[in-house]
């Protein structure tokens, strides 16, 4: 796990498939809100794009990384 350097919140990438972001229980109206931008665009862009999976738990699929928040 290596936790990336910028942000407000901290952010890991365990391994190459999965990005961890951790919210505090005041934040999470802005958690929700990011989830949802996150679907929004899922599978739209012509770039790679975390899809959120919001304390499912993830697995790789098409060499995208995938959001778990907390």
């Amino acid at each position: 796990m290596v936790r990336f350097p910028d942000g407000s919140l901290p952010v890991y990438a365990v391994g190459d498939a999965l990005v961890l972001k951790i919210y505090p229980p005041f934040e999470r109206r802005e958690r929700d809100h990011e989830a949802a931008a996150l679907r929004a665009v899922e599978n739209r862009l012509p770039v790679p794009t975390p899809t959120s999976s919001q304390g499912r738990g993830a697995s790789s699929s098409r060499s995208r990384r995938h959001f778990a928040s907390t």
